[in-house]
């Protein structure tokens, strides 16, 4: 079964910092005092966003840490 949204809990427990969740996913919608943001929106920044930016630093990190475990010391580029 699919989520249709996720609530700030569920979000915090997923490694998200409580104060940024506004900022990271935009406006939730709150139902019964509950903050809610679409499952689908979640999903895409997700993707969309976070993806790149892991690439991105996980690509550089091993580059960086490649180099350095070169045997001749990293200093051949």
């Amino acid at each position: 079964m699919s989520k249709d949204f996720y609530t700030a809990s569920e979000l915090a427990d997923l490694g998200y910092v409580s104060e940024r969740l506004r900022s990271v996913f935009g406006e939730p919608d709150s139902v019964d005092g509950e903050l809610r943001w679409d499952a689908d929106t979640v999903v895409a920044v997700e993707r969309d966003e976070m993806q790149g930016l892991s690439t991105e630093i996980f690509t550089t990190g091993w580059r960086a840490n490649s180099y350095a475990n070169h045997p001749t010391g990293g200093d051949e580029r």
